[in-house]
C-alpha cells in the first residue's frame, strides 16, 4: 500500500518460489522530513535503518552504540547546475570561470561535514565512467584564470547572478553560501533565492529552472545520468545546453563498447 507523503507498505509474499523467503512479513518505509525525528526513531527502536541528508546526523548516529552505522561509495552527487540559456551562463566563458572559481574542497569540509569526495562529474561508484577530478579541465580553483575568462566573456566589470536552492536541503543551502562567496572574487554577484521543492521541481520539468543547486542519484548507468539529462530532443536537456557537439558525443557513447 502506497500513502503519499507518508509511507510505502510491503508485505511478504507466502508463495514465494523460494522457500522461506522473504524473511520479513512486512516492510514499511517511512516518510520522515525531520531528521531529528530519525535519529529519535533510531534511538527509540521504532525505526529500524535510515539514510541521512545531512551529514552532522551520521556523527550523531555514529554516538549511538546500539546502532551500526555504515558508509560506502554513492550513486548520489551534490551539484551546481549551470543553464545554459539564461545570462551570464549563456557564455562558455562564465561557465569555465564558475567552474575555476569554486573551492570543492571547502564545500566538502563544510557542507558535508569532510564527508564524501570531491568529484569530477559523475560519481566515483560508477567506476570505470567516472574520471578523477584532477583529469578534468577546469576543476582546479584558479582564480587569477577565472578572472580572465570573465573579461573574456566582456564581464570584466562583473554581472549579477540569481543561485536557486531548496528548502530542506541543508548541504545545498550551506555550499551555496560558499559559492556566492567564491563567485565574488570574480565579480560574480550573486543572490540566493530558496524555494519549495513543488516549485523547484514544476521549474526543472518545465525547463524554466534558473541556475540552481541539485542533489543528483539513483543512476546505476552513466547513460541515465549524461544522454537523458545533457542531450537535446530526443532527450530532455534541462540545463539547456542546445550544444551539437554534446549531442554527438552522448551518441557517439551510446554506441561504444567498454571492456
Amino acid at each position: 500500500a502506497f500513502h503519499p507523503n507518508e509511507s510505502l507498505v510491503l508485505e511478504g509474499f507466502a508463495d514465494h518460489w523460494d522457500r522461506g523467503k522473504p524473511y520479513l512479513d512486512e516492510l514499511v518505509v517511512q516518510v520522515v522530513p525531520d531528521e531529528a525525528s530519525i535519529i529519535a526513531g533510531l534511538r527509540s527502536g521504532t525505526i529500524d535503518a535510515a539514510a541521512f541528508e545531512d551529514t552532522k546526523n551520521y556523527y550523531l548516529a555514529q554516538k549511538e552504540s546500539r546502532l551500526n552505522v555504515l558508509r560506502g561509495a554513492s550513486l548520489r552527487w551534490e551539484v551546481l547546475d549551470l543553464m545554459g540559456d539564461v545570462p551570464p551562463t549563456d557564455k562558455l566563458e562564465v561557465r569555465q570561470a564558475i567552474s575555476l572559481a569554486i573551492d570543492r574542497e571547502a564545500i566538502l569540509k563544510v557542507a558535508g561535514n569532510g564527508i564524501g569526495q570531491v568529484l569530477g562529474f559523475l560519481p566515483l561508484a560508477l567506476r570505470p565512467y567516472a574520471l578523477p577530478p584532477d583529469q578534468l579541465p577546469f576543476n582546479k580553483r584558479d582564480v587569477a584564470r577565472a578572472k580572465e575568462l570573465m573579461a573574456k566573456a566582456g564581464l570584466a566589470g562583473g554581472t549579477p547572478l540569481t543561485l536557486r536552492t531548496i528548502v530542506g536541503y541543508p548541504q545545498l543551502e550551506a555550499a551555496a553560501q560558499i559559492i556566492v562567496a567564491n563567485l565574488a572574487e570574480i565579480g560574480i554577484d550573486a543572490k540566493i533565492e530558496v524555494v519549495e521543492i513543488g516549485a523547484w521541481i514544476k521549474d526543472w520539468i518545465a525547463r524554466k529552472s534558473p541556475i540552481t543547486m541539485n542533489s543528483w542519484g539513483g543512476f546505476a548507468d552513466p547513460d541515465l545520468a549524461l544522454w537523458r539529462h545533457f542531450r537535446s530532443s530526443p532527450g530532455m536537456d534541462f540545463r539547456r545546453l542546445n550544444s551539437k557537439e554534446a549531442d554527438a558525443l552522448l551518441d557517439q557513447g551510446r554506441t561504444t563498447l567498454h571492456l
